[in-house]
């Protein structure tokens, strides 16, 4: 997995009572970054 730049603020987001919705083209990593959230969570 290639890091990215908004990897960081995501997670920095993620107790925000905020919606987050991933909208994107396939294979761009909306799965993988899924992924990354759910295993920061646990």
């Amino acid at each position: 997995m290639l890091p990215r730049e908004l990897t960081k603020e995501i997670l920095a987001g993620f107790n925000s009572a905020d919606v987050v919705f991933l909208l994107g083209t396939r294979q761009v990593g909306k799965t993988t970054l899924t992924h990354l959230v759910a295993n920061f969570a646990s």
